[in-house]
């Protein structure tokens, strides 16, 4: 890049951090109790692991958990362990998702997609913005990688550069991706689909075999989790997208389809009320017209580009690389992740405060309006990217009409994205400590994902408690034997004598508090229905019956507020 170039770049990455470090320091919405998580893990690393460093990943299906907790860690050590300091960890995913997304456009189309894409990017609808600052979102974090693998897919074949460290290269991060995420198996899937267009021998070629060689090598920490752990892994990816069920998935397929453009997108554009069911504002109507608009016409001048991959997907005629055009990838992955969404079992929804009050998560932040729309958040980088290359197009034109109308929306996108991070920031309420109510680091949540992943056995839950005091008001031993009983009951779920039957094995100070734990968590499986959950108590042993009974009244108590400690 020229220094010219250079410059933008920086002067973008500059405005971008000024902005998401505003949010961080005054925002009391882009909160999700999931990041502390990530916070008892990195201080379990600081402190030395209790456990086994693979046993705190948070689920089967991404080790986004481990990779931001290990970055955490060092900022913690640094500025100390606060809220601030936990969103601080979204910038080593959104910035570079910035800069390698610049040079990537700015090689192959031209400066102007990469400056508009980086203000897309930075002034970005409300949505986006907020997954992207939550800690522990690991669908459109995984754009990083996507978007690494694109850069070097596009090195090697439109620039002719096969060399074997880019193969190497492209297989690691290829691999590391899908631990990382299963969603990047999306991306290389398509990647697998336009190498076969331009080589369809490519599976018995000497670079496929190096990429293939490195693919295993970057997936190795996915390899030593399964091997680990029961190979949870594999099922988790069975249930999301196995085809035991496709005959109804194909049926219902249609009807997602048609909600996602009809009703999904359109709402994710929302600039406010994240957790209202009213109808969008109107601007939210003219930015996805925009959206559709740049794709159709796109589509349009790509038209025999994205027939030729198609055709050429069936047929054994040898395809030359210019023949697909570079912009035909951004088309296809759209269309192709909308039909997969489709048929998958992946649902969209909206919360509502109506739905969070009283329930047992108990809380009710903007996060919780974005929530729903995590599956389709790894679309917003290419609808950034789309608009571009139309708003480009139009800039390009010797029209005087049309390079104004470039102008005006790209001013209309800047404005819209400054308004919704208008509804998220609060300069009155600037704090270096960040804003939230409760802890950056919270044992309890440790706990209770580990028991849903790992066992319904104590002895893993005790390791962590042992490391509380008695003293300290929240999170104690107290508070952390019970979430243990909370978790043994999600195991068991209507089986209290089994559950019971596992608090047994603690001493008998921390046992009875377990026996409550179980109780607690019966109501929450009965969705709260309070004479079912005590029916199920009375079932059981005169000794386990009143703990039982205590916990269920706790937690019935409980549904009166926002619990968000």
């Amino acid at each position: 890049m020229s220094k010219k170039e250079k410059l933008i770049l920086f002067l973008l990455v500059i405005i971008y951090s000024l902005v998401l470090l505003l949010m961080i320091f005054t925002s009391d919405k882009l909160m999700s109790i999931d990041e502390c998580y990530i916070g008892t893990v990195a201080k379990e690393i600081i402190r030395g692991p209790a456990l086994s460093f693979f046993d705190y990943q948070q689920s089967d299906y991404s080790g986004e958990s481990l990779v931001a907790a290990i970055l955490l860690a060092p900022i913690f050590l640094i500025f100390g362990i606060s809220i601030a300091s936990l969103k601080m960890v979204t910038l080593f995913f959104n910035i570079p998702i910035l800069i390698i997304t610049f040079v990537f456009l700015k090689r192959f189309f031209n400066l102007k997609v990469a400056i508009l894409t980086s203000v897309l990017f930075i002034f970005s609808p409300p949505i986006y913005t907020t997954i992207s600052l939550i800690a522990i979102t690991h669908i459109i974090k995984s754009f990083l990688f996507g978007i690494i693998i694109l850069y070097l897919f596009y090195n090697i074949f439109y620039n002719n550069k096969y060399d074997m460290k880019n193969f190497i290269l492209l297989g690691l991060i290829s691999g590391f991706a899908v631990w990382f995420s299963y969603m990047s198996l999306v991306f290389i899937f398509i990647c697998f689909l336009f190498w076969f267009v331009f080589d369809k021998k490519f599976l018995i070629k000497k670079r496929f075999i190096i990429f293939l060689i490195f693919f295993l090598i970057g997936m190795s920490p996915w390899f030593y989790y399964n091997f680990t752990h029961e190979f949870s892994g594999i099922w988790k990816f069975q249930s999301i997208y196995g085809i035991q069920d496709f005959q109804t998935r194909f049926e219902q397929g249609f009807d997602k389809l048609k909600n996602l453009f009809l009703v999904d997108f359109l709402d994710s554009f929302r600039l406010r009320d994240f957790n209202s069911l009213k109808k969008p504002h109107l601007f939210a109507y003219f930015y996805y017209f925009i959206f559709l608009t740049s794709f159709f016409f796109l589509s349009y001048i790509n038209r025999k580009s994205i027939l030729r991959f198609i055709f050429r997907l069936f047929s054994s005629k040898k395809t030359k690389i210019h023949e697909i055009r570079k912009e035909t990838f951004f088309l296809i992955y759209f269309m192709l992740y909308c039909l997969i969404f489709a048929l998958s079992n992946f649902y969209l929804h909206t919360f509502t405060i109506d739905y969070f009050r009283g329930s047992p998560r108990g809380y009710t932040f903007f996060w919780e309006g974005a929530e729903g729309y995590q599956y389709i958040s790894i679309l917003y980088p290419f609808i950034f990217i789309i608009i571009s290359l139309f708003l480009s197009r139009l800039f390009n034109t010797k029209s005087s009409f049309f390079k104004k109308t470039s102008l005006v929306l790209t001013v209309f996108f800047v404005a819209y994205g400054a308004s919704g991070m208008y509804v998220l920031i609060d300069l009155d309420n600037f704090n270096f400590q960040g804003h939230a109510d409760y802890e950056p680091a919270c044992y309890l949540q440790l706990i209770f994902a580990l028991y849903a992943k790992i066992g319904y056995t104590p002895e893993i839950g005790t390791k962590l408690c042992e490391r509380l005091d008695e003293e300290h008001y929240y999170p104690n031993k107290i508070s952390c034997y019970e979430r243990i009983g909370s978790g043994i009951s999600s195991g068991y779920a209507y089986n209290l004598s089994l559950a019971m039957n596992q608090c047994d094995f603690l001493e008998k100070k921390y046992g009875t508090i377990c026996y409550k734990g179980v109780g607690r968590r019966t109501l929450w499986w009965s969705n709260y229905n309070l004479n079912f959950s005590l029916n199920l108590c009375k079932n059981l042993d005169e000794f386990h019956k009143p703990f039982c009974e205590e916990g269920v009244l706790l937690e019935d108590k409980k549904r009166d507020y926002i619990y968000i400690k």
